[in-house]
């Protein structure tokens, strides 16, 4: 097994209080596997106490983990009993980002923020993460909003957010197609092991997903202060601005952002201020119909 890197972490985690056994334990659980390198980096520690507080660990809760001397590594094991619940929401964010929320301990000036996204089960997020990272397959129960529920055995590689949600995508080794999931329409995982990823199922052959796409966005024609809304994109002597991203991530894109993507313009501009300059350079790929304004007539 080929065990990824990854680069330096923050070294604070919401209240600034998060202990040395949630670190190694959030690595395990959803990564699948903890190095004295992670440690060393995240801790700031040289070796020597590095491989002193893991071995700490490991004594305290031997069941967590066992040591992988090929991969120089411990490994996360089946009998693995987390001693904090560490939100699923916090794993994502760190495997996508590379960040770990902090929060200040002071006074704020904004009220709650309010959405709609759900609370992930870590029973469900972690299985799935471990599979990406350490690029394994997995079987899964999960509910589709187009064909309802089915069991399919999944191979993820990547993972990102979208109007308060969290999306994996994966080959779906079912139809032999790369998709795109939700975290939350999972409701059920097995622990078995799946076979090998084989060369069709690796990221590289996810045309979409690897193909660079460019979204030009404008200030919307029909709007009465287009020299606002140019400020609002971060324009100055150009009047274009223009976003590189890939075909799959492009309709979330243009969603998160309220970009107009109708023919004629026919959306609000107080409502959709930004306007999709490029429309016929991107209205090919599969995802745009849920843009909006993209199917309007």
């Amino acid at each position: 097994m080929n065990l990824p890197s990854f680069g330096p972490e923050t070294t604070q985690y919401l209240n600034s209080e998060l202990a040395f056994d949630d670190i190694i334990e959030l690595k395990l659980f959803y990564w699948g596997f903890l190095s004295r390198e992670d440690i060393c980096k995240h801790f700031n520690l040289g070796k020597v106490k590095a491989s002193a507080a893991l071995k700490s660990y490991a004594e305290l809760h031997p069941r967590n983990m066992v040591y992988s001397t090929s991969d120089r590594a411990y490994i996360w094991t089946h009998e693995f009993h987390a001693s904090t619940a560490i939100p699923a929401e916090i794993a994502l964010e760190l495997l996508a980002s590379g960040i770990f929320p902090i929060k200040y301990q002071g006074p704020v000036f904004s009220p709650e923020a309010i959405g709609l996204a759900l609370n992930l089960s870590p029973e469900l997020v972690g299985p799935m993460t471990r599979a990406m990272v350490l690029g394994n397959g997995i079987n899964i129960d999960y509910v589709s909003g187009t064909s309802g529920a089915s069991h399919k055995t999944l191979y993820p590689h990547s993972i990102f957010k979208s109007g308060g949600a969290w999306y994996f995508r994966a080959y779906d080794a079912g139809n032999r197609q790369f998709r795109t999931f939700r975290f939350n329409r999972i409701s059920g995982c097995e622990q078995t092991i799946v076979p090998e990823m084989t060369d069709a199922a690796s990221s590289r052959h996810d045309t979409e997903w690897q193909t660079p796409t460019v979204l030009s966005l404008g200030p919307h024609p029909k709007h009465p202060h287009p020299e606002a809304l140019a400020l609002d994109l971060g324009l100055a002597e150009n009047s274009v601005r223009n976003i590189v991203t890939n075909q799959i991530m492009a309709p979330f894109i243009l969603t998160d952002l309220r970009v107009d993507c109708s023919k004629d313009t026919s959306l609000d501009p107080y409502e959709y201020p930004i306007h999709l300059m490029n429309r016929n350079e991107v209205d090919h790929l599969d995802g745009m119909v849920i843009s909006p304004g993209f199917n309007r007539k």
